[in-house]
């Protein structure tokens, strides 16, 4: 979109190294200014400075906790250590493409852990987030939470959640898991935090108790920053709601012509196993035998043959593709982000039109996985007419 059309602008990049599709996203974006030209650098995802003023983004990436990308791990985005994230960066930009008005709603079908629920949070929009996965959903639902509450709710009297064995007397296991996410936020934070000390102690081997302190200490950093930065800026933040299980059965309970924008990316056959990656953290909130029924809910369900396993997969995309049809808005956007797999942006894209969307574009994206090795997927740019 060449803006020259309609403004006189000043724009300085948040890099001068942004690749062919971030310089494409950039542009995409451009529309939010055209909206509203004084309100942009409050969303830009790839802008330093809109017009002499500090963007609002620049200021979220200077607030994280490891050596990431600029796009990714900042704020709340960079608690956990959940396989297959979303870019950050990129999300902000899809969001500001869609052109969204004020109390929009935004769906993400696949959340994993939030990154779409955390954009349009910051956003000041709403979002609805599903999941099979119930570590995801407790990380979704604690990293969009903790944008609005209080530090000083957190860490006050909070001795009694430093004794492990704490933990370790509780059993959730009888309860719904969806019951589970509407304990009061205080308790749900701090095993949080004792679930990634699981994970650190499964694959680092490190003491729980240690991680446990270390964690705890590395969060509330991350969270005092943000709280000063969220008071400086005067931050509004929009409101998530989480639904664990199957996402065909919770899509179907959303009445048509509802939802404002969907963004997620479906999962892959082959690739990661999110409730076996998991399994240890999932246990203390679900039994064995609930943890093998999820898996033979999931997308990546494995059958007695792979033709067998593949065509129940794409069965099951084409369902959500036609729930998406029916709960999107007329001129809505479906977006969806997938890897270079088994020709799956082909197939999507294929499927996606027999339902009725149109297609507008697909972004070839270049990037470098966490092996330093050169990779790309594709955002697929669907709409409801």
């Amino acid at each position: 979109m060449n803006i020259n059309h309609y403004y006189k602008y000043d724009f300085e990049p948040i890099s001068k190294n942004l690749s062919s599709s971030e310089i494409k996203l950039s542009e995409l974006e451009n529309i939010r200014y055209i909206e509203n030209p004084k309100y942009f650098h409050k969303e830009t995802a790839y802008k330093k400075k809109i017009d002499g003023k500090i963007s609002y983004y620049y200021y979220f990436s200077k607030i994280k906790s490891v050596k990431a990308s600029l796009g990714t791990r900042y704020l709340t985005h960079g608690l956990d250590l959940y396989k297959g994230n979303f870019h950050a960066q990129m999300i902000r930009s899809l969001i500001n493409y869609c052109n969204l008005p004020p109390k929009s709603i935004i769906l993400d079908p696949f959340c994993g852990s939030g990154t779409t629920l955390i954009e349009a949070n910051l956003l000041e929009f709403n979002a609805i987030g599903i999941d099979i996965n119930p570590i995801a959903c407790f990380n979704s639902h604690i990293k969009t939470k903790l944008l609005d509450v209080p530090l000083d709710f957190l860490i006050s009297h909070n001795k009694k959640y430093f004794d492990i064995n704490y933990y370790n007397k509780k059993n959730f296991t009888k309860f719904n898991f969806n019951e589970i996410l509407k304990i009061n936020i205080r308790e749900l934070f701090y095993l949080f935090i004792y679930t990634r000390a699981i994970s650190d102690e499964t694959y680092i081997l490190k003491n729980r108790f240690e991680s446990f302190k270390d964690n705890y200490e590395i969060i509330i950093d991350i969270l005092r920053n943000y709280q000063i930065l969220k008071k400086q800026l005067r931050l509004s933040i929009g409101k998530t709601k989480i639904m664990h299980g199957d996402n065909l059965f919770h899509l179907k309970l959303i009445k048509k012509n509802i939802i404002d924008c969907i963004i997620t990316s479906p999962p892959y056959l082959d690739v990661i196993d999110y409730i076996s990656n998991d399994r240890n953290q999932i246990k203390y909130f679900i039994n064995e035998s609930e943890i093998n029924q999820l898996r033979n809910k999931s997308y990546e369900q494995k059958y007695e043959s792979y033709r067998i396993t593949e065509k129940k997969f794409w069965l099951k995309i084409e369902k959500f593709l036609q729930e998406a049809f029916r709960i999107l808005k007329s001129n809505s956007h479906l977006i969806i982000v997938v890897g270079f797999y088994r020709k799956m942006h082909e197939n999507l894209s294929r499927l996606a039109k027999d339902i009725g969307f149109i297609m507008e574009m697909i972004i070839k994206r270049e990037f470098f996985n966490f092996k330093g090795k050169k990779n790309h997927d594709f955002i697929l740019f669907f709409k409801k007419i």
